[in-house]
């Protein structure tokens, strides 16, 4: 999900006459994320963004640590005796979510070291909500959080 003033941007471009390609290029979008929000309206975007401002997310089966890596979304609190760490790209957004998540890392997932903030096996459940269809290689960042997920037997 892209927040508002990228929604905006992105239909700036195309009022100027920009290519879905060239708003790629200018912004630096992953080509599917520009195409779905290149056509949306601002009333169906508006809608969009309630439908997934307010969803749920389930977390009862885990119950130690949970890494939610958000581009832009607003972030609801989760059961107290859950971890909960978030990686925002947006600087303003990631002040909003430290106020509600144990911890924030400000920064690309697909720049950052995760090594340098948690050991191997660390998390129960690694949750991308609206964020792999964004990412340039969302496979390249998809192998390196496996390992930090904890691999119990069952």
């Amino acid at each position: 999900m892209v927040n508002k003033i990228m929604y905006q941007k992105i239909q700036h471009f195309k009022r100027k006459g920009f290519t879905k390609a060239d708003i790629v290029r200018e912004t630096g979008l992953n080509k599917r994320t520009v195409c779905k929000y290149y056509s949306m309206s601002e009333k169906e975007y508006s809608r969009y963004i309630e439908k997934v401002r307010y969803r749920t997310k389930i977390s009862e089966p885990y119950q130690s640590h949970i890494l939610e890596v958000y581009k832009v979304n607003d972030f609801q609190k989760l059961e107290k005796n859950v971890e909960v760490v978030g990686v925002e790209t947006d600087k303003q957004m990631a002040k909003v979510a430290k106020e509600k998540i144990n911890k924030v890392i400000v920064g690309n997932i697909e720049r950052i070291n995760l090594t340098d903030c948690f050991t191997p096996n660390y998390f129960d459940c690694i949750i991308f909500a609206d964020v792999l269809e964004h990412l340039k290689d969302p496979w390249t960042v998809l192998k390196g959080t496996t390992n930090f997920l904890l691999i119990a037997d069952l």
